[in-house]
């Protein structure tokens, strides 16, 4: 068995050997070869010479500006100076109005983890529709609720008619019940 293993392992070197020698690669793994190891093997000397440098011309460098006699108030007087050039941007007005962009994240607020009861929302026009299933209970509360929603953190001042719609009735009969409604005026 251990016959047959070192006749595998001898064939596979055997075989690298070859592959590296057709490759034109260098099959050793370390520099220092001793006698036995290049035993018939001429060798070869080889010198490596320094490389040579171009002449290089120097090229025309603009002055250096002599700072030392600045005083850092001076230093500080011309960064001010360079910040004043820049112009500001202005910074964006919210007057509270519904774009489709404030739409959108209103919509993606009742979508998201935030809202869980809230399975499904439109917003056509002035009126924001969340469907949720219905418990039974009237869902006026939670209209106003999303009311305040819209006022505290998306700051709309627009007249907003929010409608609750019982998603599990719309799903089966393909027909709008409304199971709760605020209207919220800013």
């Amino acid at each position: 068995m251990i016959k047959k293993i070192l006749i595998g392992l001898v064939g596979f070197i055997v075989v690298m050997l070859i592959i590296g020698l057709i490759a034109g690669e260098d099959t050793t793994e370390s520099t220092d070869t001793t006698a036995t190891e290049t035993s018939g093997v001429a060798t070869e000397q080889v010198s490596v010479e320094p490389e040579q440098t171009p002449d290089v011309t120097p090229e025309e460098v603009p002055p250096v500006e002599d700072t030392t006699n600045e005083t850092p108030s001076t230093k500080v007087e011309k960064e001010v100076t360079v910040t004043e050039a820049i112009e500001p941007k202005e910074p964006k007005s919210d007057d509270g109005k519904l774009t489709d962009a404030k739409k959108a994240e209103i919509i993606e607020y009742f979508k998201g983890d935030d809202e869980p009861n809230v399975l499904d929302v439109l917003f056509p026009y002035s009126t924001l529709k969340l469907g949720m299933h219905n418990d039974g209970s009237n869902r006026d509360g939670y209209a106003e609720y999303a009311c305040q929603v819209l006022q505290s953190d998306f700051g709309i001042k627009e007249t907003v008619t929010v409608t609750i719609i019982d998603i599990d009735k719309l799903v089966s009969t393909d027909k709008w019940e409304t199971i709760g409604k605020a209207s919220c005026n800013y």
